[in-house]
């Protein structure tokens, strides 16, 4: 999908929780939606809504984030300033 591409071009390879070089080309686990899109599916295709991580902090997000506090403390962060986000896709 052209929107992951865009997103992994505009990004550093490094994991955003653990700094992890990540490999090429890109895994689809790399992108985590920091608000999750069954919830907040407006802010599905947001590239402010997308955190580059590695597969093995993606699974750790998603089965208990209070063990990835970089990215848990964006999604806080978020959740307060998705409102500004443009909605638009």
């Amino acid at each position: 999908h052209d929107f992951y591409m865009e997103i992994w071009n505009a990004s550093p390879h490094f994991c955003f929780e653990c700094k992890r070089k990540l490999g090429k080309p890109p895994n689809n686990l790399f992108f985590h939606h920091i608000l999750p899109k069954r919830l907040y599916h407006q802010y599905r295709h947001i590239p402010e809504n997308i955190a580059i991580v590695c597969s093995d902090c993606h699974s750790q997000i998603e089965v208990n984030i209070d063990k990835t506090p970089i990215v848990k403390r964006l999604t806080q962060e978020a959740e307060a300033n998705c409102h500004k986000w443009n909605k638009d896709e």
